[in-house]
């Protein structure tokens, strides 16, 4: 049986103290021997503060109401997400993760004023041909019952002494020559308020000195801010649950650059592709299933 850790939070977990942790294992090299302990963390009777709320929308580009849009949650579960990856368990670095896709399950409208709980645990590792990937899974839940959950994956890039049976994650390919159904150009003025807005303090996303020692061009959107705009582009009349978004991250999202979005509906799902600049690939491929 593997080990169990349980974490109980009573107020929300400090940025400070997570990049601390985080720090301290940042040099820290996979071992990929190891199995993972389950980390439970939890966190009870929160409530949406109203002005982070507000933020949130004005910043992604959205209409305040008096629901939650699908991503939002996800801000509040993000501290507590990034405490799971920044443990001593761990067995690589926080600082070496990179979130690849998303899938996120509601099952009925989420109101501003509903106090609610989140929990989160991560899965154990799993070898894919790139390195190795973990979940972390976060549910949202008032009194007792699951309203929202979404299971983050990450990817930790390192190549395979041995042959190994390579899971193969889930993909969704590009929907290409369809309809641009919006467009926007993604300012960079907001990038270090919407990193505290998000939990997302990552310097590659309102850094450019930061994101260029990664590698990057230069600094880029957390893609919760990106993908909550095309969830709202799609201009679903009436959201209705249960709900199901996907979206695989493909690419950086750059700052000061003209965004282009694509969609189309199919059977079952709104499909949508995401492109930034010149480039001429999406950064961001995904699918929004409504009443299924």
């Amino acid at each position: 049986m593997l080990e169990s850790i349980q974490i109980d939070f009573y107020k929300k977990p400090s940025y400070i103290t997570t990049l601390v942790q985080a720090f301290r294992i940042r040099k820290r090299k996979l071992d990929s021997e190891k199995t993972l302990a389950r980390i439970n963390a939890s966190a009870k009777n929160l409530s949406v503060n109203k002005q982070h709320l507000k933020e949130f929308n004005r910043i992604c580009q959205i209409e305040n109401n008096s629901e939650l849009q699908i991503l939002y949650p996800f801000t509040l579960a993000y501290s507590y997400i990034m405490r799971i990856l920044c443990r001593k368990e761990m067995p690589f670095s926080l600082f070496n993760v990179l979130n690849t896709r998303n899938s996120i399950r509601q099952y009925r409208s989420i109101g501003v004023d509903e106090v609610f709980d989140i929990e989160c645990h991560n899965s154990d590792l799993r070898f894919v041909e790139k390195g190795f990937e973990v979940d972390i899974d976060s549910a949202m839940l008032i009194n007792g019952e699951t309203v929202w959950e979404k299971t983050t994956t990450y990817l930790i890039r390192m190549r395979h002494k041995d042959n190994v049976d390579y899971y193969i994650p889930p993909n969704i390919q590009s929907i290409g020559n369809v309809e641009e159904i919006d467009t926007w150009y993604l300012k960079a003025e907001d990038s270090f308020r919407f990193a505290r807005i998000s939990g997302d303090t990552n310097g590659i996303h309102y850094g450019k000195w930061c994101a260029k020692s990664f590698g990057f061009k230069r600094d880029f959107a957390q893609p919760i801010r990106i993908a909550a705009k095309c969830v709202d582009s799609i201009k679903i009349k009436k959201m209705t649950f249960p709900a199901k978004l996907e979206f695989f991250l493909k690419g950086p999202v750059y700052y000061d650059n003209e965004l282009v979005m694509k969609s189309t509906h199919e059977v079952d799902a709104h499909r949508f592709d995401l492109y930034c600049g010149t480039n001429v690939r999406p950064c961001i491929i995904g699918s929004l299933s409504v009443g299924v």
